[in-house]
């Protein structure tokens, strides 16, 4: 069983960050762009990413291999190795750059006939608050973070500018989880706050990933 991850973000309208369909002549890839301010985020058909900031000039590339292993190529052309141990903690060259959610378990037992009508058993809830600033590497760490768990880039990258739209430097946010039976379906409903007591709701996610 592994525990979720979290660092940064998720979507608040579609239309906040619309993709636009580019093709790639030379690789007859099909290219999703998104932005957030100045930076301008390319999604290719493998899901990789290309961040680059409209401004600075600075170019990122994150190459993601599956949930837990990705590589991130710097503007200089130095390569860094990302991954996600079991606790859901992220390491860029085996350093920590995010460390897993803080874990709340629920005492709350739900009744009888709510467990009768539900698939969905809880197990725990995690607390995380993350920066919705930071440079292109951060930004990238985040959306490879929260991507498993979350949803969608347009939907990762519309949370940051929702948030960067209402002046919140960082965001609270609350994860409640939960497992079918026979733990092959995990489902994360994610909440999104801009102030500390999480009583300011920017947005509500919800996701259902498969485990096998």
């Amino acid at each position: 069983m592994k525990k979720i991850v979290a660092f940064i973000l998720a979507v608040l309208v579609m239309g906040i960050i619309a993709p636009i369909t580019l093709v790639n002549a030379e690789t007859a890839s099909t290219l999703n762009e998104y932005a957030i301010d100045n930076i301008k985020i390319l999604e290719d058909d493998k899901g990789n990413l290309l961040l680059s900031d409209n401004v600075t000039g600075e170019k990122v590339t994150l190459s993601i291999n599956n949930d837990d292993s990705a590589s991130l190529k710097m503007n200089d052309g130095e390569t860094k190795e990302v991954s996600r141990d079991e606790a859901g903690n992220i390491y860029v060259e085996n350093k920590l750059e995010i460390p897993s959610p803080v874990e709340s378990v629920d005492s709350t037992v739900p009744s009888i006939q709510k467990r009768a009508v539900s698939k969905w058993i809880y197990f725990q809830t995690t607390y995380y608050d993350t920066t919705t600033q930071g440079n292109l590497q951060s930004i990238a760490l985040g959306l490879f973070s929260l991507m498993p768990y979350v949803g969608t880039v347009a939907t990762i990258a519309g949370i940051i500018q929702t948030a960067r739209n209402l002046n919140a430097p960082t965001l609270y946010v609350k994860v409640n989880q939960y497992h079918t039976k026979g733990y092959q379906f995990y489902k994360y409903d994610s909440f999104f706050y801009s102030n500390k007591a999480r009583t300011k709701l920017v947005k509500r996610v919800t996701k259902e990933k498969r485990m096998w």
